[in-house]
């Protein structure tokens, strides 16, 4: 997940940037809203609640955000804050976080299969799924076409660098993932390819 954090109180920030990054999420900090250049491709805002206000008093509410926000209304962090006040905060941010980016993450298989590409992570009816790193390229591959059937030598070429890996190398990759995922969930479309089972 890609998370901007827009706060005044350095503090807060370098404590909640730290944590998120050790958490291998992305974060971006800024002191301003709404940004007084445009551009940020985050998947969330987390914000301090007066400078959200002062926003939606002059008609810049949200500053056009579409993304999932939440309003940090924790005031006097620093420098009179208590240690455990900001760890709290801290930890209710990166809480709110999480769940939010695995509410977005794709359900499929009729809700049983939960994958997030960005993290990534991947549940099969609530426990975690490990895969190899080849097998996350075709998850990923699978996923982000849902609409579509996905060729044998797409998959080839993902997992030998080009076309010419052997049609035993794409079944053995195709039998491990359902081996995990179950064997239904891989669907093979004769003469075609193959589809995640929406």
């Amino acid at each position: 997940m890609r998370l901007l954090l827009v706060t005044e109180d350095e503090t807060l920030a370098a404590a909640l940037m730290a944590r998120l990054q050790s958490c291998g999420h992305g974060a971006r900090w800024q002191r301003e809203w709404p940004a007084p250049a445009p551009g940020s491709d985050h998947e969330m805002l987390a914000i301090d609640g007066a400078l959200w206000r002062a926003a939606e008093a002059t008609g810049f509410a949200g500053g056009g955000e579409s993304v999932p926000t939440m309003l940090l209304e924790e005031p006097g962090l620093s420098p009179a804050g208590s240690a455990a006040r900001l760890e709290a905060l801290v930890e209710s941010v990166l809480a709110w976080a999480e769940r939010t980016a695995l509410g977005a993450a794709q359900r499929l298989m009729g809700g049983e299969l939960l994958v997030d590409l960005d993290r990534p992570f991947i549940q099969l009816n609530g426990a975690a799924v490990e895969l190899t790193p080849l097998e996350w390229q075709v998850i990923t591959l699978l996923v982000r076409r849902p609409d579509r059937v996905v060729s044998r030598q797409e998959i080839a070429q993902l997992i030998g660098g080009d076309a010419t890996a052997s049609d035993n190398a794409v079944a053995v990759h195709l039998y491990n993932l359902r081996r995990k995922l179950g064997r239904h969930a891989i669907e093979t479309i004769r003469g075609r390819g193959f589809r995640l089972r929406p």
